[in-house]
């Protein structure tokens, strides 16, 4: 297990928003996007990368959800784009524990933001549980 830097000089496709990348080379790719008020207002924490990849999404307004990389893509030559299906398991505490440990170096504005992201998102899967039974 490693630990997350940042990836200097990613390249900077949304117009006025600032991508910033992270990642340990093994288990995590993490992005974070900020507005010109250095809001953020969208993440990607990408994990399991080796084997299963799958991703917790947020984009401030429009999407929260829990996915991951398409089999297919997981198991082909890896050539074009992978694609992400709904993928309703999410083990938070896992997940939790191992991004605090591995973000150590990294900005703790940034670390508080996500870790109450992934808690939200439980919090939000097990709402709507409990809305079915």
């Amino acid at each position: 297990m490693g630990k997350l830097r940042e990836i200097k000089n990613v390249p900077q496709n949304e117009p006025g928003l600032r991508k910033q990348w992270f990642t340990d080379d093994e288990y995590w790719d993490i992005y974070v996007w900020t507005n010109k008020a250095n809001e953020i207002v969208g993440i990607q924490i990408c994990y399991e990368r080796s084997y299963g990849e799958k991703a917790l999404t947020w984009l401030k307004g429009k999407v929260f959800d829990h996915s991951c990389v398409n089999p297919d893509y997981l198991f082909s030559n890896r050539s074009g784009t992978p694609v992400l299906m709904p993928d309703g398991k999410f083990d938070n505490m896992v997940i939790l524990k191992r991004f605090l440990k591995d973000s150590v170096d990294m900005d703790r504005r940034v670390v508080y933001f996500i870790k109450k992201k992934i808690n939200e998102f439980t919090n939000s899967v097990s709402e709507k549980l409990h809305c079915l039974e």
